[in-house]
């Protein structure tokens, strides 16, 4: 899957072969057409390198960081998710989910992407997490999780809870979840909460979303018993500047239940 040339590298070759091309036409006019395609190649996608951000696998113990295996591209935002929803604090918490089926849909994008494909090609398609997948959140500045974004319209209530570890895998998760579908009649409609897709946490002083701090979890949640206190991860993922996750700025969680 991560065979072949990366999309840096392909994009390069782009960009150079065009520049030659350029050099090579003699049915340019004047100088003045020559400045508008090099302005117009200058200004394509194709000239704009992507970024690149560290791949980091297991703990430098010495260096007391994660250990850098390799680079990667940041997938683009895609152009199937909304930019505007709801916004996580207009949205009862039980209402914060995916039906099966979304997250499968959801995963599968992920692997389309040219990050997945090159951590796959570095680290193995087993051991990418849910930390792994991007650096920048595709729900920046939007207010709202992966799970809002994709039902704008209605927001059904949860019906289940899956507790998935940000440092599993996410080949593992996939195929638990199929599981349970093909082997224990679970519906592709059941409605399921999945933390890392569920919850928006803002940036402080953002503003943008919910400020999840222990202090301000009880008035978010109000009629609902928090089961776990609001907790911050702070792994040597997130000293070393890591890939982090794409979908969502959060890196804390908390379990909801209605009052008995």
């Amino acid at each position: 899957m991560g065979s072949g040339a990366s999309a840096p590298l392909a994009a390069a070759t782009t960009k150079e072969a065009s520049a030659d091309d350029l050099k090579a036409v003699p049915s340019a006019k004047s100088e003045v057409d020559r400045k508008k395609i090099q302005t117009a190649l200058d200004s394509s996608s194709l000239s704009a390198p992507l970024v690149q951000r560290p791949i980091t696998k297991g703990l430098d113990a010495k260096a007391n960081q994660p250990r850098i295996v390799g680079y990667g591209p940041i997938a683009p935002r895609p152009d199937w998710l909304p930019k505007t929803g709801p916004g996580q604090k207009n949205v009862d918490p039980l209402c914060w989910c995916l039906s099966v089926a979304q997250w499968v849909f959801f995963i599968r994008k992920c692997v389309e992407t040219c990050t997945w494909k090159k951590l796959a090609e570095i680290k193995g398609e087993y051991e990418i997490t849910m930390y792994d997948i991007c650096e920048k959140p595709w729900t920046e500045g939007t207010g709202c999780s992966i799970a809002l974004l994709m039902n704008t319209a209605e927001q059904l209530p949860v019906e289940g809870m899956l507790s998935h570890a940000w440092a599993g895998s996410v080949v593992e998760t996939y195929n638990c979840l199929q599981s349970m579908v093909n082997h224990f009649d679970v519906p592709l409609t059941a409605h399921f909460f999945l933390y890392l897709l569920l919850v928006s946490a803002a940036r402080r002083g953002s503003g943008w979303a919910l400020d999840l701090r222990p202090d301000r979890a009880r008035a978010v949640c109000q009629d609902y018993r928090v089961e776990a206190q609001v907790w911050h991860v702070r792994a040597p993922h997130d000293r070393g500047g890591g890939l982090r996750s794409l979908v969502g700025g959060a890196r804390g969680g908390c379990g909801h239940r209605r009052k008995a």
